[in-house]
């Protein structure tokens, strides 16, 4: 029963990226554009620098919304065990006795991992989501400032245009994963409500120490016996109650080096130790991996940085640069210099800096080697953005007022 509806569902899913594809082919150009736009990549390179150096805590705050979401996306993935649209209508029997509807593969399609939730939609999810709420806080805290405490008709409009230019996005991205058929309409409406609500369930569980209370096991065996949609309701049901508590924190913006050390050991420690455990019961985590170079088109649009593995190193190197960089003592240094022009020198050097360094790729003839520099890769992007180029411009910016001197 649950098979034939799952089959139903995901059948429904291939008929919907066919249908996108046959009727709207001429904006192929924009959904493969929301799709890069989406990607984790751009938090890290774009939105980071960008808001890190307009103001400290929404830039720490994205990292850990992203890292931490694309974390539990990774976890889930193991759990849910999500097919691609790209491999199942070549092996489903649900069109055993049918021809199944054609679909066209893009170089973003073969992704490597499982797909459900979807890790574009959540991670959209949870970073817009982050940088509206952020934007409307910065504006209640002007109005404090200035006296003001009721609401008006401006505050109103903000709001109605920020949320509609989330949910917007959101829109966006689900369409252009179904275009590309590199997910189901259901993964990636999973993806938007995880991306929103989950990343607070790590902070619920490590602060009340139930970390020890998760079954890899067990999780494994509920999210096949019971289905997809009610998971993921759950998820965000758990997700809304947890928010409230994880709102009234803020021990990210003053974490030591230690909690970075000891939170990054941990995720990584967790998502290997809950990959052992599986692999030791017979349970192959990377069987997605196969079918990705079985059913992919062309062999060169199978990358390895879209490995789980490669995710998950990605994503850990991230958050432990970003605590070297806020206890550098370059960082420590000029922490202090808030004016416009140190700012924009800042923004400015960052973003051009970090797509140069984007630009570097890590040889992936050896797997480990890959890993390797990747991890080392994603740590040098927040540890160069946080305390080397604002110490380089407060350098340079100092040097020049001496010589007008």
């Amino acid at each position: 029963m649950h098979e034939a509806i799952m089959d139903a569902v995901q059948g429904f899913g291939v008929s919907s990226t066919n249908y996108l594809q046959t009727n709207y082919q001429d904006a192929q150009g924009l959904f493969l554009w929301v799709s890069w736009a989406a990607d984790l990549r751009n938090t890290f390179f774009i939105f980071f620098p960008l808001w890190f150096h307009l103001r400290a805590s929404v830039g720490i705050k994205l990292i850990w919304v992203a890292v931490i979401g694309d974390w539990l996306n990774l976890v889930f993935k193991w759990i849910l065990f999500g097919e691609r649209p790209y491999w199942w209508v070549h092996e489903a029997t649900y069109y055993a006795n049918t021809v199944p509807p054609h679909i066209e593969q893009y170089p973003m399609t073969c992704e490597t991992g499982p797909g459900s939730p979807s890790g574009h939609a959540m991670g959209a999810a949870g970073v817009y989501y982050t940088l509206v709420t952020s934007i409307l806080a910065i504006m209640t805290s002007k109005k404090k400032q200035y006296g003001s405490r009721k609401s008006t008709n401006k505050d109103w409009y903000l709001k109605v245009i920020l949320w509609t230019l989330f949910w917007g996005v959101q829109v966006c991205v689900c369409l252009s994963r179904v275009f590309i058929a590199a997910h189901f309409p259901h993964q990636v409406i999973a993806g938007v409500f995880t991306g929103q609500y989950g990343h607070f369930i790590i902070y619920y569980l490590f602060r009340n120490r139930l970390i020890p209370l998760i079954n890899p096991v067990l999780l494994q065996y509920v999210a096949q016996n019971v289905h997809l949609c009610f998971f993921n309701v759950f998820q965000w049901i758990l997700g809304m109650i947890v928010a409230e508590a994880f709102n009234r924190t803020q021990w990210i913006y003053s974490a030591s080096m230690k909690k970075y050390f000891y939170t990054t050991l941990f995720l990584t420690s967790f998502a290997l130790g809950f990959y052992l455990l599986l692999k030791a019961v017979g349970v192959d985590l990377l069987w997605t991996l196969e079918k990705a170079q079985k059913w992919c088109v062309r062999a060169e649009w199978v990358h390895l940085d879209s490995t789980p593995f490669a995710s998950l190193l990605r994503n850990m190197g991230t958050l432990f640069g970003l605590g070297l960089g806020l206890h550098s003592p370059l960082y420590t240094e000029t922490k202090k210099s808030s004016g416009t022009l140190v700012k924009t020198g800042c923004i400015i050097s960052s973003l051009v800096l970090l797509h140069l360094f984007d630009s570097f790729k890590p040889p992936t003839h050896t797997v480990a080697l890959f890993y390797l520099l990747s991890f080392c890769k994603s740590a040098t992007v927040p540890l160069v953005t946080v305390s080397i180029i604002p110490y380089c411009v407060n350098r340079a910016l100092s040097l020049q007022n001496k010589k007008g001197v």
